[in-house]
C-alpha cells in the first residue's frame, strides 16, 4: 500500500481526487482517512463494511480492528489507511454439496425452529444475492472478499458464519456467480 500511496503523492493530485479514484481500484475492506482543517474525511472501497463509529476511534483502536494498516503522505496530507479484511486466492470447491445444502448445514447446527431456520436462510441468501449483483467485483477473489466482509459486519449471523460449512457456502456462491459471468 505504501508504494501505491507514494505514487499518488508523486502524482501531485489532491488527496480527495486520489482517493475518489483509488477506492474503485482496490478490493473491498480498505478505509482511508485524513484531515482537512478540522474535518476528518474518510474514503472506503466499495463493499467495505465500516464498524460503527470507526472514524471517531483513536488510531490504536482502529489498527486493532484492522488486518493491516499504515500511514502515508498524499498531497501534504497525513493519510491513515486500514485494511479491514483478509484477501486470498479464490479456488472453486470441487465436489462439495450445493450452496443451499451447505447453508442449511451451517444453520441446522443451531437451535432454531423450522420457521426461524427458513428466515435465516432466506435472509443470508438475500445478503449474498444482493451483494453479488450490486457490488463492483470483477474477479472471484473480489466477490469472496466482499461477501466475507459483509458477514463480518453482521453480528446477527455470527454463529452461522463461524460454522465451517458457511465459508464453503460463500465459495460455492462465488463459483456460481463467476461461472455465470464466464470468469471460471
Amino acid at each position: 500500500m505504501e508504494v501505491i500511496l507514494g505514487g499518488l503523492n508523486r502524482a501531485e493530485v489532491s488527496a480527495d481526487a486520489a482517493f475518489m479514484r483509488l477506492r474503485y481500484l482496490l478490493q473491498p475492506g480498505f478505509v482511508f482517512t485524513f484531515k482537512v482543517g478540522a474535518e476528518r474525511r474518510m474514503y472506503t472501497t466499495p463493499g467495505t463494511v465500516v464498524p460503527t463509529g470507526f472514524s471517531q476511534l483513536d488510531t490504536r483502536t482502529r489498527r486493532r480492528l484492522s488486518v493491516d494498516s499504515g500511514v502515508a503522505t498524499v498531497s501534504d496530507r497525513r493519510v491513515e489507511w486500514f485494511r479491514l479484511t483478509d484477501f486470498e486466492v479464490f479456488e472453486p470447491v470441487p465436489g462439495s454439496p450445493s450452496a443451499t445444502n451447505l447453508l442449511r448445514s451451517a444453520i441446522a447446527s443451531y437451535e432454531l425452529d423450522p420457521m426461524q431456520r427458513q428466515k435465516v436462510l432466506l435472509s443470508i441468501n438475500g445478503v449474498v444475492g444482493g451483494s453479488l449483483s450490486a457490488e463492483r467485483a470483477h474477479t472471484p477473489q473480489q466477490a469472496l472478499a466482499i461477501l466475507r466482509h459483509k458477514f463480518d459486519g453482521k453480528p446477527e449471523y455470527r454463529d452461522v458464519v463461524r460454522h465451517p460449512d458457511f465459508d464453503l457456502y460463500l465459495r460455492r456462491k462465488v463459483e456460481e456467480w463467476a461461472q455465470r459471468r464466464r470468469l471460471l
